[in-house]
């Protein structure tokens, strides 16, 4: 409960309309698989992770009550080819993902200054974000090494914050997929 203090009562008074129940609660169990070998000048390694994530949200509010079962599978994928004795070629691919905080789902108005409230949205997705790199990497006789690397990500469901006209002179933040 909250109490909170009125001047013209000159006591604090009780303000059950300001009181909210939050259940969180969320289970990620994954595996992983790793293989790894080199020949001659080729190398690589392969992974996969399998995760399975429950997660439920229940509340005051009927509508933000949910519960989410979900399995999926991480792979990664590093080969490297050996040029000469000073320089080696290198490629990779990775899938990883990114789950949202707590504070991202609760479906409560929470001001945080005057002018700013935020509210969290509790049907918030993971984010996943699929990686690929390529590089070239040169060995100096002096021991010193030169690397350049390029990189791609894409991503998937994208958490971005929003912000919008909410009262005057007062902003709504809350969180959403739409990056």
């Amino acid at each position: 409960t909250i109490d909170m203090f009125d001047p013209q009562q000159d006591e604090f008074v009780r303000r059950d309309d300001l009181y909210n129940k939050y259940l969180f609660r969320r289970d990620i169990h994954a595996m992983y698989a790793l293989v790894s070998d080199v020949h001659e000048r080729f190398g690589y390694q392969l992974g996969l992770r399998g995760e399975y994530t429950y997660r439920k949200l229940g509340n005051n509010f009927e509508w933000a009550r949910h519960s989410r079962h979900r399995f999926d599978l991480f792979p990664s994928v590093h080969v490297s080819y050996t040029l000469n004795d000073h320089s080696q070629i290198r490629a990779a691919y990775t899938r990883r993902i990114t789950q949202p905080e707590l504070f991202y789902m609760e479906p409560y108005v929470v001001y945080v200054d005057y002018n700013t409230a935020q509210m969290g949205n509790p049907f918030i997705k993971p984010e996943y974000t699929n990686s690929v790199e390529a590089g070239y990497n040169y060995n100096f006789k002096n021991g010193n090494t030169i690397s350049a690397t390029l990189f791609h990500r894409a991503r998937k469901d994208k958490i971005e914050r929003l912000r919008v006209p909410y009262h005057s002179s007062v902003t709504l933040d809350s969180m959403a997929n739409v990056g």
